[in-house]
């Protein structure tokens, strides 16, 4: 038995660009998640209003997309000491991957770590710097 498919040319224009907004679609969106990050206070693993904003935008992209997977990275800044800057880092995951989790993000789609100080973002020398290193980086 022969089967014959015909497509006409405006319906195969019609999908490959549909393909096209799709794939423009989900790499704005990778590129937009790739560059968030919440920031957190000096020695706080808690979410300020702030970040939940950053987080609810996400869950809703990630909703939306059907992303499979997020890659959460805790830092901080250098004023402690690299034992107590690890044990922060691990709890401001874990306060993300929660608020993430509350809100219908299922956990196995997370991938945690946390780095402590040892992969900084900007000089620890200044203020602002400081507060650019105590972060979660979501990807």
């Amino acid at each position: 038995m022969a089967f014959k498919l015909h497509l006409n040319l405006g319906f195969m224009k019609h999908l490959l660009a549909t393909g096209i907004f799709l794939l423009c679609t989900l790499a704005t969106f990778s590129q937009n998640i790739k560059n968030s990050s919440v920031h957190f206070e000096v020695d706080q693993h808690f979410l300020s209003q702030e970040a939940k904003s950053t987080l609810d935008a996400i869950i809703e992209d990630v909703k939306y997309y059907h992303i499979d997977a997020i890659q959460l990275s805790a830092h901080t800044d250098h004023d402690a000491s690299d034992q107590y800057n690890i044990a922060l880092s691990e709890r401001r995951a874990t306060a993300v991957s929660e608020y993430l989790s509350s809100n219908g993000i299922s956990v196995s789609k997370m991938n945690k770590s946390w780095h402590g100080e040892d992969r900084p973002k900007a000089s620890n020398a200044t203020k602002q710097g400081k507060q650019l290193n105590r972060r979660v980086d979501l990807r």
